[in-house]
């Protein structure tokens, strides 16, 4: 009875995959729609029928005598849904039929054409999802459990007293989010393209287009972006790595389309503020979903090694073909649309904000290609006639970890500064080109530590931070002391820039002060004096923060901010001091070797350039906000005006 109802559902949803193929075609969209929630009500069947024969430990089930006992506890029993090959593409394709009909139910006040393209697209991956698990035993949830007979050598169906149960290191309350987490977040890329293709099929690539794929896009990236973090932390737990990340190829799968995705957010903002980068757009959301495919492949076809891949099955066959056809049409329906992915402005020069984002999206572009082509190595050197030869760790951490990595955290960082125009371009441009170089230097001319490895070169960054975080407590004082001295309110304006910025430099240090400790003193934190003094620094600062808006009067306030700042800066020699008096397990100085002086030296600039600009910034901002909030005819629903504070300095 499960067996039959499981699948008759498959096969059902088969043929309700083709019909809103068929409805989507003529534009019978009401009836696509409905298909769409026939095809959700039939996997849940089937998934509801998985569920009941695991319950009941219905053994002659393969995918159930493989991944579960009678012994195991429910909740992980539930989770042996997932661990096979079958149930977890059975719970994929429900997830992607329960967004696909939040999608198009929606999506339905939208252009004809859009609909329609977005209804059929999904219908062709539900299709195929069905398919896979009906046709192919591998993939069917629902294939009986076959031995070989002695005697005959035949196949022969058997139900055992008891299943092979779930494998130790699954048996971790990760289990039961890990996986559902990455494939939601897959499914949500599954509907991201889907309305890129009804999109571009239709013309309308705007604003409702666009708040509907970001939406989306965001909602896939956090969800995919849980799946990895919970990955690495059970991988730290259970596998031994001594570490969170190891470059396995099954990790690194997971981690392609989260770069894309990344990538897409920051350009898709470019799209919404000038109408560029259409084209860039709709290529990465092919691309970001291909990967999902590309990933699946990896993991299920057996073509790589890894402890978290499945055994070679037919199905790695079956979804390479599906990603080649999805690739050729993805770049035949670009291609052909190529018009209407033109720019809506013109040949207008980009803005250093555009530049910054491209920037950046090349960037994790760079990050993925580099992991990709160091996950597919051996199947390149296999296919040019090579003994199979893998890719070290240290490939991955040299170019996309120190050197694409820190390229883009330095450009993260520098990248708010161009909001303030060409006042900051004279030096936010040398401050790239230097945290460029800072970066080279930490991949290829700075020595690696012998005992902690490459994460020791995280000191490069804590080490200038920290001072740049005493400097903007020193900032503080002095504009704390300016008020009291001269009482205007300029001074305020920047102590309170300052103290912001402090707290933002200090949640840096105390994050990447965290990760070395755990490295060269394996905890993450200990009560030592002067991590004890730098935490009540950043304490201090932050209670200025979040204190200081509670003063209504801009006087009073200010007033009782410079005197406080004032006292917290007592904090400061004792949080720099700490460590040389007393016993303490935080090193009082360093020895650095001339390289070290050197890569040390390099980053200190840039550094300091970021935290002095983001002063700069914030003190503008509060002297706009002033001079508007002082402007009796200004309220926040008009319009700023655009010259209040451009004489500001």
């Amino acid at each position: 009875m499960t067996s039959a109802l499981g699948i008759y559902s498959l096969m059902a949803a088969v043929l309700a995959a083709a019909g809103a193929l068929v409805a989507s075609a003529a534009g019978w969209l009401r009836a696509a729609r409905a298909l769409v929630a026939v095809i959700l009500a039939l996997f849940t069947l089937s998934a509801a029928a998985l569920v009941v024969a695991i319950l009941g430990d219905q053994f002659h089930f393969a995918s159930i005598a493989n991944y579960s006992e009678r012994a195991l506890p429910i909740g992980y029993k539930l989770a042996s849904f997932w661990a096979g090959q079958a149930g977890s593409l059975l719970l994929w394709a429900w997830m992607v039929a329960a967004f696909g009909l939040v999608a198009v139910i929606t999506l339905r006040k939208a252009d004809v054409v859009q609909q329609a393209g977005a209804c059929g697209t999904l219908a062709i991956i539900l299709g195929f999802f069905a398919a896979l698990m009906l046709f192919v035993s591998d993939a069917n949830p629902f294939a009986p459990l076959l031995v070989e007979d002695p005697a005959t050598h035949e196949l022969i169906a058997t139900t055992p007293a008891d299943g092979h149960g779930l494998n130790p290191m699954l048996q971790d309350p990760a289990m039961l989010a890990h996986p559902p987490l990455l494939f939601l977040g897959y499914a949500g890329l599954a509907i991201t393209f889907a309305l890129m293709v009804g999109g571009v099929l239709a013309g309308q690539l705007g604003s409702e287009w666009l708040a509907r794929v970001r939406r989306w896009t965001l909602a896939s990236w956090v969800l995919l972006g849980a799946g990895i973090l919970l990955g690495m932390w059970w991988a730290y737990v259970e596998l031994g790595w001594g570490g969170y990340w190891a470059w396995d190829p099954v990790e690194n799968a997971s981690l392609l389309p989260w770069l894309t995705a990344t990538a897409l957010l920051h350009t898709l903002i470019v799209q919404r503020s000038r109408g560029q980068f259409k084209g860039i757009n709709a290529a990465l959301i092919a691309l970001t979903f291909l990967l999902t495919i590309f990933g699946t492949w990896l993991t299920r076809s057996g073509v790589i090694q890894s402890v978290h891949s499945f055994a070679k099955s037919e199905v790695g066959v079956f979804l390479l073909v599906f990603l080649v056809l999805t690739a050729g049409a993805s770049a035949v329906l670009l291609l052909s649309r190529w018009k209407i992915l033109r720019p809506e402005r013109g040949p207008a020069p980009w803005t250093a904000h555009e530049w910054t984002f491209f920037t950046a999206a090349g960037l994790l572009m760079l990050m993925m290609l580099f992991t990709a082509l160091g996950t597919i190595r051996p199947l390149l050197s296999e296919a040019t006639g090579e003994a199979r030869m893998s890719v070290a760790p240290e490939f991955y951490n040299r170019y996309v970890a120190e050197l694409f990595g820190l390229l883009l955290v330095a450009l993260m960082t520098l990248g708010p500064l161009l909001t303030y125009g060409r006042k900051l371009a004279s030096w936010v441009v040398p401050a790239l080109i230097l945290g460029g170089a800072a970066a080279a230097m930490l991949a290829w001319y700075t020595p690696t530590e012998a005992t902690m490895g490459p994460i020791q070169k995280i000191f490069y960054l804590h080490l200038p931070v920290a001072i740049n975080t005493m400097l903007a407590c020193t900032v503080v004082f002095v504009g704390s002391v300016g008020y009291l001295w001269h009482r205007h309110m300029a001074w305020d304006d920047l102590a309170s820039a300052a103290a912001k910025v402090a707290v933002l430099a200090g949640l840096v240090v105390l994050v990447t002060g965290m990760i070395w400790a755990r490295s060269a003193w394996g905890v993450w934190w200990t009560w030592s004096p002067r991590l004890t003094f730098t935490l009540m620094l950043w304490l201090l600062y932050v209670v200025y923060v979040i204190v200081r808006p509670a003063v209504q009067s801009p006087e009073r306030r200010a007033l009782v901010s410079a005197v406080y700042g004032i006292v917290a800066f007592l904090d400061v020699p004792l949080a720099y001091f700490a460590a040389k008096p007393m016993p303490d397990i935080h090193p009082a100085s360093i020895e650095l070797s001339a390289s070290m002086k050197l890569t040390m030296a390099v980053w200190f600039v840039p550094v300091t350039m970021l935290c002095a600009g983001l002063v700069f910034a914030r003190y503008r901002l509060n002297a706009r906000e002033r001079a508007l909030a002082a402007d009796p005819e200004w309220a926040p629903s008009g319009a700023a005006k655009p010259n209040v504070a451009e004489g500001m300095t």
